[in-house]
């Protein structure tokens, strides 16, 4: 399930979505999770 998924969440320079796993987040070093955007996706967002 996907909550409190943000525009915030957005890196828009870098080009990445970043957001953090809650079933791990506290004990794992991994609970972050990275994804890179390409253009098309960036645009979606607008």
């Amino acid at each position: 399930m996907l909550k409190d998924l943000t525009y915030k969440n957005i890196d828009y320079t870098n080009h990445l979505l970043k957001f953090e796993q809650n079933k791990t987040k506290g004990h794992s070093a991994n609970s972050g999770v990275v994804i890179p955007l390409n253009d098309g996706l960036l645009i979606l967002t607008w």
